[in-house]
This record gives structure tokens, C-alpha cells and sequence, in this order.
């Protein structure tokens, strides 16, 4: 998620969101903003990074964005949304996609509108979130309403929000009639999840989860790359995140969190995730801090 106007300006921190390596692939380009004409900027500066798709954010309902009328806040103006769609496909020949949520009052008529307009405006595919843009992301799912939206469509439906296990995914998919399951928090400090929801679709079989330095190995490989890819301060920090909820799922977790709290730096980080991989390897499911 990065702001068309940050990219449309050239915004060092903009432009440093778009990097990627090949071996990330296929990877999308999620724009988010107000400005037309910075959208169109911003997909024709994407463009040269040839990502296999450019997405737009009209979904987002953190407050900072919108109070910039972006994100969630752009379901009240559909037209606006609109010239946003087409500023962005007569600049890209990339495919174009778009995320929203199911509206902003309980009915879900701005999102049955939203998935109109943005259909006829020239999308390949929209993401449905199945909350209201008050919601957050803690109230409960509305799929019937997500439902409703892939009823209407005549493009591909994706729907997103509270999947967290296999029988969820399967749940929403025969509910909605959706044509795909978009995850976001349900894979944070459990990425695995996807490879159970494959595994689960495809012959009901549920997965067992990873044993604990299994589970470590996945933590250590995430902070490999993060130390390769992104080795400051805004890594460690975004890194440290995952890592609290990673050791959610492993014995000792809360003094293992307070523990992992307290680290200030890349060095500290690595000591840590090898003092856990060496006692979890003999067999040491207890947390107390070794002085």
C-alpha cells in the first residue's frame, strides 16, 4: 500500500515501497490517494517496475487516510472512484484491480454501488472486505452482503476479512460463491496458513501445525530476509512486530513475548532466535532469562 501522490512526486520513502526482486513473484502495487491525476502518474511510474497487477485501495478505513477522502472514505463518492479507475488503466496496459469494503452503513448499498461502477470503469477484479469501514477489523464478517456483491458482478469477486483457519476459507467460499479468499491478518505470524487452506480446499484434509522449531526456522528465514532486503530501523521494527506474534504459537509464549519486547537491534534480535532454536532443539519448551 503506497500513496499516488508520494510516487506521483517522487517521494524517496514512496518509491524505496517499490522495491521488490524477482524471486517475490507475482506481486502486486497497491495505491492509495484522492488525486486522479496522481493516480494516473503513479501507475505510469509502477508501470516500469512491471508488476503483474496495480491495485487500488478503496477499502482502507484507518483514520489518517480518511481523513484524506481516501480509502474506505471514497465508497461515499463513486464518481470519484471512477475517474481514479480510469485515470489509472488509459495509463498502464498492467491489469487493475480494486479492494473495497462491503459500504459505510449497515445495508452495504455503497459497496453493491462501489462494485458497479468500479466494474463498468474498466477493473479486472475487486476484493471485497466484509466489514463496514467503521469496523475496523475486529467485528464480525457480513458475507451475506459480500454474497450480494458477487451476484451482481460479471468480473472475478475476492473475498477478504476474519479467515484465519481452512474451514474458514471453505465456509466463506460456499457461502459467497466468491472466486477467491484474500488473506491478510489470518497469515500474520502464521504464514503456513496458506498451504493448510490449499491442502484443506483440495481434499479436506487439516494440517497439523508446525512443531515448534519448524516454526522457528520459518521465524529465522523471515528475519534473514528482512536483514538482507531492509537492514534499518524501519525493518527491525516492522520485523520485531511479527516476531510478537509469531511466538504466539509456541510453548512459553508469554515470557517469550517479554523477552522479545525488551530487543532493541538487529544484533540483539539474532542472539535471541539462536538461544530459542538452540534450547527448543533440546528439547527446552520453558522461557526464563539466562543472565
Amino acid at each position: 500500500m503506497v500513496s499516488a501522490e508520494g510516487i506521483a512526486r517522487k517521494n524517496p520513502g514512496s518509491l524505496g515501497l517499490l522495491k521488490f526482486t524477482q524471486r517475490e513473484r507475482p506481486v502486486a502495487v497497491q495505491l492509495f490517494g484522492s488525486n486522479p491525476a496522481s493516480f494516473g502518474e503513479a501507475a505510469r511510474i509502477v508501470s516500469e517496475k512491471a508488476p503483474e497487477f496495480i491495485d487500488l485501495n478503496f477499502g482502507c478505513p484507518a483514520k489518517k487516510i480518511l481523513s484524506q477522502r481516501a480509502g474506505a472514505a471514497l465508497l461515499r463518492f463513486p464518481d470519484a472512484m471512477a475517474k481514479i479507475v480510469r485515470a489509472v488503466t488509459q495509463a498502464t496496459s498492467i491489469p487493475v484491480t480494486a479492494k473495497i469494503r462491503i459500504g459505510l452503513s449497515r445495508d452495504g448499498k455503497e459497496g453493491l454501488q462501489a462494485a458497479k461502477i468500479l466494474e463498468e470503469s474498466g477493473v479486472a477484479l475487486i476484493s471485497v472486505h466484509a466489514r463496514l469501514a467503521t469496523e475496523g477489523m475486529t467485528s464480525l464478517p457480513t458475507w451475506d452482503v459480500v454474497g450480494d456483491i458477487k451476484a451482481a458482478a460479471r468480473i472475478p469477486i475476492v473475498a477478504n476479512g476474519g479467515i484465519s483457519t481452512p474451514q474458514d476459507a471453505k465456509r466463506v467460499l460456499d457461502s459467497t460463491g466468491c472466486d477467491g479468499i484474500m488473506i491478510g491478518q489470518g497469515a500474520v505470524g502464521r504464514p503456513w496458513i496458506f498451504e493448510h487452506i490449499r491442502n484443506f480446499l483440495a481434499d479436506g484434509s487439516l494440517s497439523a501445525e508446525p512443531e515448534p522449531c519448524e516454526r522457528i526456522a520459518i521465524f529465522s528465514r523471515h528475519f534473514a530476509l528482512v536483514e538482507e532486503l531492509c537492514a534499518d530501523r524501519k525493518g527491525f521494527v516492522c520485523f520485531k512486530g511479527h516476531l510478537l506474534s509469531y511466538l504466539k504459537s509456541l510453548p512459553a509464549a508469554r515470557a517469550l513475548r517479554e523477552t522479545a519486547s525488551r530487543i532493541d537491534g538487529f544484533a540483539h534480535m539474532g542472539r535471541f532466535l539462536e538461544e530459542m532454536e538452540s534450547r527448543f532443539s533440546a528439547g527446552e519448551h520453558s522461557w526464563t532469562n539466562r543472565n
